[in-house]
């Protein structure tokens, strides 16, 4: 699969999200209210539980999918993940909870926003540095191989075929013309990457 922390964070969230909607709609039958609360408690709570976690998840999963894309940390992106789902599984069971006496929001509600709200902060932060960092580094690369005259693209078919990149700190694999592609330097080496690193190698 090519975003597993992606597809794992979006079952446990789709799964939570089944299990509070059914009880919101088991809810609503006792009461048979069909819009609102209706000042039931029971309802309230239910609907609320529901309707936050539809709230934050989906931003949240978009994020992880992003950063998973631009080859981010495996492994980072997998605790990140599953802060979030211990967060969102804490506030859904706040709400359910009666409040202390002393007033104020059960303790795993409270819990449960921090945490959500934290790894939206840390998913934000991480896809606009990757988003600078990435856009720098491809602005600051040119190509160096010499660019194909008008007769030699015109004998050749406009198609496109992967180029390795020249150096670890070119990124991955290039996209260029194939008639471009024999005008490449000697010096060029496939570049790979390692499962869950975030450094490029190319082979000697």
């Amino acid at each position: 699969m090519t975003l597993p922390v992606t597809a794992a964070l979006a079952i446990a969230m789709a799964t939570l999200l089944l299990f509070l909607a059914i009880d919101t709609v088991r809810q609503r039958f006792r009461t048979q209210i069909g819009f609102g609360t209706g000042d039931d408690e029971r309802l309230m709570r239910a609907s609320r539980a529901h309707g936050n976690l539809a709230e934050h998840a989906p931003i949240v999963i978009i994020l992880v999918a992003l950063l998973e894309l631009s080859q981010a940390h495996h492994l980072a992106l997998m605790a990140v993940s599953g802060v979030f789902i211990v967060g969102r599984l804490l506030h859904a069971l706040g709400l359910y909870m009666q409040p202390p006496a002393n007033g104020g929001p059960p303790w795993p509600r409270s819990v449960g926003v921090i945490l959500s709200w934290l790894v939206i902060l840390a998913l934000v932060g991480w896809t606009l540095w990757l988003l600078a960092t990435m856009n720098l580094e491809r602005d600051a690369i040119r190509p160096s191989w010499p660019v194909p005259s008008s007769s030699q693209r015109a004998s050749s078919p406009p198609s496109f075929s992967l180029v390795p990149c020249a150096s670890s700190s070119q990124g991955p694999w290039r996209r260029v013309r194939r008639s471009a592609a024999p005008l490449l330097p000697a010096s060029v080496r496939p570049c790979r990457r390692s499962w869950g690193s975030s450094h490029w190698s190319c082979r000697r």
